[in-house]
């Protein structure tokens, strides 16, 4: 037995774990009259090579063995606490490292221990068990019970864009998981269970302390099952950042995957898909009660964390569903500012490719007794709106919208370049939209005189803001100004009045028409601005669509993440809280990668609480157990 155990223990040490396994259990088939404490250490040995491997049932079998071969040893304890532990059976758990303690009284490490699986016990002693059905049809809103439901939209019938926009049964990403056969029979129930079938949820929500996971408040705890299995599939945890550096306070997630048996098949690919419809899937089912334990601000700031995490894994779809739901709830709850949420759907649908929408949404905001609370100015939402219609491809749309912009910010407001007001910004916007009428024109897409009358506002307006001293780089047009400069009538032709004539009297024209003729009115008298066509071969509208359309998909994703106001962070040490894009610190992940620490001193202090979930040791430990 020892021969083949020292054979097992070089494998180990070179972390051949499965060739170890074979060693050692070949070893304990050998009746050599070895005490009952080397049958147990190489019991031991067995055990940890399973748990390495991640065999928890072998590993849990492997334990017992270590312990009824030798009721003293107690390294064997800790072992069969540990294999309790990953199959979340904390009362079996807790009675073997009282066991253990009966040996070792005076050991601080399980002493340890036994707190943290108290108090592990009393924390899902509050858990909600949920279990959250298919539904039939879609719903005609999200978050909420069908009688709600009836009543909110009943109550919100002037709301008629944001209304309209379709709610699915189940959310998008589950679609993609509706055909199982393409995929291994293995995983299949894991996947059905997720995506497209009854998931169960223990879930709490509350102030509490949970010390070993994160240096925080908790706020919301989510675990998802799969039926006739007590180990969750992912466990994700909301709490209340309390790092050293309070600038960077705020709602965090931590998301973790506990269910060794069921990781071992699935591959990395699925992560972000699994967290992603567990929320989705709870926020539609509890959303609004989640939404009367917390504080508005406080649920706003959970759902940007979430968000921020779809738009992560480039599940925009997921996004924009994760709003709606919100919203849908912020008015079910009558909350007193809903266009805080709806805002965000909007922004949503333009990342979503769905810019017109997203347009008429923000135009509905910007409507008068439509919403309360304007969180958002009007002028503002005009300005998104116009910046929608642009990447629709409505230009004469676009051109209105941000016309309304001006008019509704008024003419007090100083030029800066680079541009460092929201107005600077968004004449930057204007001219942007205009140089795509160019193109546009140029490569043939656009032949009527809606069109043509935007290229000659255009050009007129790049003509007053050169004399104006409005020389941004940043603004197409300026380079083809002087076609029109020097046909500006003569009192135009100096500084103060080329600024007076566009933010003064143009800007501030009651509708497009009479912006159109108050640019014209600066030409000379009879002198007609004709746009030049060229087309760079028979496919130019073809190529013109397809870059504008690529383009607008980047910049509407990148406006959406530029605009989140929420940063999440999913590596934080474990010791501290401090996480890891605080002070440029790296972050070292614990070998086995459930925790990371930003020093060794961090790591040091934590280790008797996270050694009771950890599946690794150091080498010292090692050399011991052997």
């Amino acid at each position: 037995m020892q021969s083949l155990k020292a054979e097992g223990d070089k494998l180990a040490k070179d972390q051949k774990w499965s060739a170890a396994a074979k060693k050692y259990k070949k070893a304990i088939s050998i009746d050599d009259g070895s005490s009952a404490r080397a049958s147990a250490a190489v019991w031991s040995n067995l055990a940890l090579c399973y748990d390495k491997l991640k065999d928890i049932e072998n590993y849990l079998v492997a334990a017992k063995k270590c312990v009824a071969a030798d009721s003293s040893f107690a390294k064997g304890y800790i072992r069969l606490a540990r294999a309790y532990h990953l199959k979340y059976l904390f009362e079996k758990q807790k009675e073997v490292i009282e066991a253990a303690l009966r040996i070792l009284p005076e050991n601080t490490d399980l002493q340890a221990q036994l707190k943290m699986v108290e108090q592990t016990i009393k924390m899902r002693a509050e858990l909600q068990e949920l279990v959250i059905q298919v539904p039939l049809e879609s719903p005609l809103l999200l978050g909420m019970t069908p009688e709600l439901a009836e009543i909110t939209v009943n109550n919100n019938s002037q709301r008629t864009k944001y209304l309209a926009l379709e709610r699915g049964r189940l959310p998008p990403i589950s679609l993609k998981y509706e055909d199982l056969s393409q995929f291994d029979e293995e995983i299949r129930p894991v996947l059905g269970a997720l995506f497209n079938e009854e998931l169960i949820v223990k879930w709490s929500c509350g102030a509490n302390r949970l010390s070993g996971l994160v240096n925080g408040s908790i706020t919301l705890s989510i675990e998802g099952y799969i039926p006739n299995d007590p180990v969750p599939i992912r466990s994700i945890i909301f709490f209340e950042q309390t790092a050293h550096n309070t600038a960077n306070r705020g709602i965090m997630m931590s998301v973790r995957g506990e269910n060794h048996k069921i990781e071992r098949v699935l591959s990395r690919d699925y992560g972000g898909s699994i967290e992603a419809v567990m929320l989705l899937r709870f926020f539609r089912e509890v959303g609004a009660i989640v939404a009367d334990l917390l504080t508005q601000d406080y649920f706003i700031n959970v759902a940007n964390v979430v968000a921020r995490r779809l738009q992560q894994l480039k599940l925009y779809k997921d996004s924009l569903d994760l709003w709606l739901t919100c919203s849908d709830i912020c008015l079910g709850k009558e909350h007193q500012h809903p266009d805080k949420f709806i805002l965000k759907v909007a922004d949503e649908l333009q990342a979503n490719k769905r810019y017109e929408d997203g347009a008429n949404l923000y135009l509905e905001l910007a409507s008068d007794g439509v919403y309360t609370g304007e969180h958002t100015p009007k002028a503002v939402l005009h300005g998104y709106a116009g910046q929608a219609f642009a990447r629709a491809m409505d230009y004469v749309s676009s051109e209105r919208e941000y016309i309304a912009y001006f008019r509704e910010y008024g003419p007090n407001w100083e030029w800066t370049d680079p541009p460092q007001n929201d107005p600077s910004i968004l004449l930057m916007h204007m001219m942007g939209m205009y140089s795509e009428v160019n193109q546009a024109l140029a490569a043939g897409l656009y032949n009527d005189e809606a069109h043509k009358k935007l290229e000659e506002a255009c050009v007129v307006l790049a003509g007053l803001l050169t004399w104006a001293g409005c020389m941004s780089p940043n603004y197409p047009h300026f380079e083809q100004s002087h076609m029109v400069k020097q046909a500006l009538k003569l009192q135009y032709k100096q500084k103060q009045a080329a600024f007076n004539a566009v933010f003064r009297d143009a800007f501030m024209a009651p509708n497009v028409t009479e912006y159109h003729n108050r640019l014209k009115n600066c030409l000379i008298l009879g002198l007609v601005y004709e746009p030049i066509v060229w087309r760079d071969g028979s496919d130019a509208k073809e190529k013109f669509v397809k870059k504008q359309k690529e383009l607008n998909k980047q910049c509407a994703r990148r406006w959406i993440r530029d605009k989140s106001g929420m940063e999440i962070f999913l590596q934080f040490c474990a010791g501290c809280s401090i996480a890891e894009n605080e002070q440029s610190l790296k972050m070292k992940q614990c070998p086995c990668k459930m925790v990371y620490y930003c020093s060794e001193a961090c790591q040091r202090n934590h280790w008797p609480i996270h050694k009771i979930s950890c599946s690794c040791s150091t080498k010292k430990k090692e050399k011991k157990s052997n």
